[in-house]
């Protein structure tokens, strides 16, 4: 790939990160500090790709007061449809939180990514800026 098209590949995926990871920070901070409604989410269904799997189900607080469809499970404990755990929903979220979820370790993880992209990107723009190239 020519040097011109690794560039912007470069400033788009550091875009990218950055945007998923601080999108999906918000949320990861109230679920690491269980901020939300505790309850039980139900596997109905999953989708793999080479990042790996997501479930996607229901979820029920414990008092009954919020049920969600089309939650989607970011934790450990699920092997099959019609699996439950002890989940956590934080409000506005259409995520369900299990007790050890890494989706703070993943948000964080994502956004310095992407910061370290941009900044190789700028570095590269520079030195082909001094380079008159």
């Amino acid at each position: 790939m020519d040097r011109f098209y690794s560039r912007w590949l470069l400033l788009v995926l550091g875009l990218l990160f950055v945007f998923v990871g601080l999108g999906s920070l918000p949320s990861a901070i109230h679920a690491a500090r269980h901020d939300g409604t505790w309850g039980v989410f139900t596997a109905t269904d999953r989708h793999c790709s080479r990042g790996g799997c997501l479930w996607d189900g229901t979820f029920r607080s414990d008092n009954g007061a919020i049920v969600q469809d089309e939650v989607t499970y970011d934790g450990h404990g699920i092997d099959h449809v019609g699996d439950r755990v002890r989940a956590e929903v934080v409000k506005g979220s259409s995520d369900a939180y299990g007790r050890h979820s890494d989706a703070l370790l993943e948000s964080i993880l994502f956004s310095i990514g992407g910061v370290v992209c941009l900044v190789w990107w700028e570095v590269l723009r520079r030195r082909r800026a001094v380079s008159g190239g």
